[in-house]
C-alpha cells in the first residue's frame, strides 16, 4: 500500500500536470492501475489519491471491471491486455 501511495503522490502529478502525457506514460500507469486491482485494493482508495485527475480515474474505473483473477499468469495476463489496451486508444486518439 505504500508503493501505491508513493506512485500516487510522485508519479502521477507529473503526468497529469503535462498537456498531454505520452502514450507509454499512459500504457504504463494502466498497467500499474491494474497490478493494483489484480492486488485488491479497494476502488475507493485509488479514487480518493488521484482526486482532481480525471484521466486517471477513468483508468481505475475501467480496471475495475474487469475480474481479479487468483492466477500469477492471468494477473500478468490482465495487466498486459490492459495496458496495451490503454496504449491502443492514447495512439488512436492522436490520429
Amino acid at each position: 500500500m505504500r508503493k501505491l501511495m508513493l506512485y500516487f503522490l510522485v508519479v502521477l502529478p507529473s503526468i497529469s500536470l503535462a498537456e498531454q502525457p505520452s502514450c507509454e506514460d499512459v500504457s504504463d500507469l494502466a498497467r500499474d492501475v491494474m497490478r493494483n486491482r489484480q492486488a485488491n485494493i479497494p476502488m475507493a482508495e485509488m479514487m480518493k489519491a488521484t482526486e482532481g485527475m480525471p484521466m486517471v480515474q477513468s483508468i481505475i474505473k475501467e480496471a475495475y471491471k474487469i475480474p481479479r483473477y487468483g492466477s500469477e499468469e492471468f494477473k500478468r495476463d490482465a495487466m498486459t491486455d490492459f495496458s496495451n489496451n490503454w496504449y491502443m486508444a492514447c495512439l488512436e486518439s492522436g490520429e
